[in-house]
């Protein structure tokens, strides 16, 4: 494939991975519907041995995307998912099943992303990590949006070698190092209802993912995590 004879649709593509929280999606979903201009498009990632969702696939109650998967680690389903779609869309974005949309978004994220380039990169605010404005430690960029171009041209959206975490931890080193093409947006706000916050019970989604982002967390630990954040901006900016 020559991707550079790709025309993406100039839409965001929202990926989101979910198993067995039907209600957490559900307000997901409803929030989304509630935000959006028409201008992004929603594929959901079920893996094959979760029915949990079946009704709402059958009934096409939310206007979405579903893809079903082979059950494992979420990481490497969520980056086959982003090269895929990143064929199809100008703006790809990573957000969890446990997201609620509180403002309005798509609007103002493509314009920035269109004004930053191939390399744009911008992300918002979860509702609970301290804003700061320390040039040296950016918010926390756990709610990304990518031009798809990086996508296609490292052939991933979070390093192949994570499992189940620490994708914000290197979404956040990138933009630290791609000043010129990234923006953090702290008047919107996507909500994380993640269970340490209070808000969400810690479910079997939360203690399977506990368990398997083990090992990253070892890997962002090391230098090497380090080494191949430098090798990535290299390979984006020369």
């Amino acid at each position: 494939m020559n991707y550079t004879d790709i025309i993406p649709t100039n839409k965001i593509c929202v990926i989101i991975l979910t198993r067995n929280r039907f209600l957490d999606f559900n307000l997901f979903a409803s929030t989304w519907e509630k935000t959006t201009e028409g201008k992004s498009v929603v594929i959901v990632g079920v893996d094959e041995d979760d029915n949990s969702y079946d009704g709402l696939i059958e009934n096409n109650t939310f206007p979405f995307i579903w893809e079903r998967l082979k059950p494992g680690p979420f990481l490497p389903n969520f980056n086959k998912l982003a090269l895929k779609y990143a064929m199809k869309y100008k703006y790809i974005s990573y957000l969890a099943d446990d997201l609620i949309f509180k403002t309005r978004w798509e609007s103002l994220i493509i314009d920035k992303l269109d004004s930053l380039g191939k390399n744009g990169i911008v992300w918002v605010w979860d509702g609970h990590n301290p804003i700061t404005k320390d040039e040296k430690l950016p918010h926390n960029c756990g709610i990304p949006f990518f031009n798809y171009s990086i996508i296609t041209r490292l052939g991933y959206m979070c390093p192949l070698k994570l499992l189940a975490g620490a994708a914000d931890n290197y979404w956040s080193n990138l933009v630290m190092r791609m000043k010129e093409t990234s923006y953090f947006f702290e008047d919107i706000e996507i909500e994380h209802r993640h269970f340490s916050y209070g808000l969400r019970n810690k479910d079997s989604t939360s203690l399977k993912i506990q368990s398997e982002s083990a090992p990253d967390w070892k890997y962002f630990e090391s230098d090497q995590f380090y080494i191949d954040v430098e090798n990535d901006v290299k390979k984006l900016t020369l």
